[in-house]
């Protein structure tokens, strides 16, 4: 009994975090799907919950580049078409 409470405990937090990180109303389905496959995972949830988006200018287009809080290295750019 006190073993299934010990596994189930970390799963649910687990699980909670995965949806607060979802949740984030901050960025799209499409924003947070990193490699494109589209599903996001809880590492991509987890690594886009802490990261922010400036504007830049490549080749003369507007973009959107992601950038991780920790570090300010960017994660993806997505410019206008």
């Amino acid at each position: 009994m006190i073993l299934g409470v010990v596994v189930s405990v970390p799963i649910a937090v687990f699980i909670l975090i995965y949806i607060v990180n979802l949740s984030d109303s901050r960025y799209t389905w499409d924003d947070m799907d990193l490699n494109g496959d589209g599903m996001v995972t809880f590492t991509e949830a987890e690594y886009v919950g802490s990261s922010g988006v400036r504007e830049i200018v490549v080749d003369g287009k507007k973009c959107f580049e992601y950038f991780a809080y920790k570090d300010g290295l960017p994660i993806k750019t997505v410019c206008e078409e």
